[in-house]
């Protein structure tokens, strides 16, 4: 620093013409400026993940989900207790993708910076934010018990897995959700240089005396009753449930069946989507909730590209799901079909009747119904015939 205060640049404090200065501050010097690049750098890579990486993520999940709402919301999938937990579960998945991911969009491509226009913007904006993505995770944590439920304890289905017990847990998770993170309307605000001075630092802080618990205690909140504990029950419900299928018995009952066959397929196949979607979510998102955790730890440069990196993948999984529901689940890709060829349901019940009567059962109404490719007549006409000939 010169004497009128004016900050020396490197090529002076080296020069040999420079005034004698000591090794600490042009060690001082050096290491602010490495430390600017390194930044800037840092900033560079993490702007170039979300704003170029970030679109075809977006744009691919809200469209799925949104398919996945409509499909999950007619009949009569509706009327399941899965197509319950499944349009609760993309519903939330949606307001992720609004209050979340745009919100992180806009501000790595310094367009606006939603938790940055006020105190209860930000306030919100987290709150809208982690509520949904809480009801999400609860909501598949839900879908699996219902799935245990109804591979491993099939006589239980009936009374267990219903429309009303699934509406009233779908309910009990958003207001636990609402309530878990309601302190955030006072522990998030203003955060100021000190408490004498008008200057702000962030109005998306953490002030006294709530810095300590946003820090440090909020996170192991968060990674217990968001992370550890539903993974626990998802992986505990599909090691059953994939115990449960593969049992050889289970294979013998399943080809004896007859009129049960089609229902045990349509409960695997629907089994198989629920496990598809837990194993995106225990791979994508359960690695962003850890490093939440290290955030007070490990500060830095790396920190934040691993942080972009680990919240795309968590929008991936909300992406995924819905192309998991659609290779795994054949009741959804045809609700899917005919919702995109806009074919509603008196056009399926057409058909269904047009493919019962070529195939030999005749409707109410028609004299001349086919039985096995003749008419009801001949058929009769031929068996008085073979009648009358035994008799002789």
């Amino acid at each position: 620093m010169q004497p009128n205060g004016r900050l020396m640049s490197l090529a002076e404090v080296t020069s040999p013409s420079a005034s004698p200065v000591d090794d600490e501050t042009v060690y001082a010097f050096s290491s602010a400026s490495s430390s600017a690049s390194v930044d800037q750098r840092t900033r560079g890579v993490e702007r170039l993940i979300w704003v170029y990486c970030s679109p075809p993520i977006f744009v691919l999940g809200i469209i799925g989900n949104v398919l996945t709402v409509i499909v999950t919301a007619r009949r009569p999938t509706r009327s399941t207790s899965s197509g319950v937990y499944l349009l609760c579960m993309s519903s939330a998945a949606i307001g992720v993708y609004l209050f979340g991911f745009l919100a992180q969009w806009l501000r790595a491509g310094d367009f606006v910076d939603v938790t940055e226009l006020g105190p209860w913007s930000c306030r919100f904006n987290k709150f809208l934010y982690y509520s949904c993505g809480d009801v999400a995770i609860w909501a598949l944590s839900l879908l699996n018990v219902d799935r245990l439920v109804a591979v491993c304890l099939p006589l239980r289905k009936a009374d267990v897995c219903t429309k009303r017990r699934a509406v009233v847990c779908s309910v009990v998770v958003i207001i636990v959700s609402v309530a878990k993170n309601l302190h955030l309307f006072w522990t998030k605000g203003t955060v100021y240089v000190d408490s004498s001075s008008d200057r702000v630092i962030s109005h998306c802080g953490a002030p006294e005396p709530h810095t300590r618990f946003e820090k440090f205690v909020r996170p192991w909140i968060v990674f217990a009753f968001v992370t550890a504990l539903p993974v626990v029950v998802i992986i505990a419900c599909n090691t059953l449930i994939i115990r449960r299928l593969a049992r050889p018995g289970d294979r013998i009952q399943h080809a004896r069946g007859g009129g049960r066959k089609k229902k045990k397929k349509t409960t695997t196949m629907t089994t198989m989507m629920c496990l598809g979607a837990s194993l995106s979510f225990i791979f994508f998102s359960a690695p962003s909730i850890i490093l939440v955790i290290l955030t007070p730890y490990y500060p830095g440069s790396p920190y934040d590209i691993a942080k972009a990196v680990n919240n795309l993948l968590v929008y991936v999984n909300y992406a995924a799901n819905f192309f998991l529901y659609c290779l795994g689940g054949r009741a959804f890709r045809s609700h899917l079909r005919r919702l995109l060829l806009c074919r509603g349901r008196a056009h399926f019940q057409r058909r269904r009747t047009t493919n019962s009567s070529s195939s030999g059962r005749y409707t109410r109404s028609g004299k001349q119904e086919l039985i096995g490719g003749t008419t009801l007549k001949s058929y009769r006409s031929n068996s008085s015939s073979s009648t009358g000939l035994s008799n002789l």
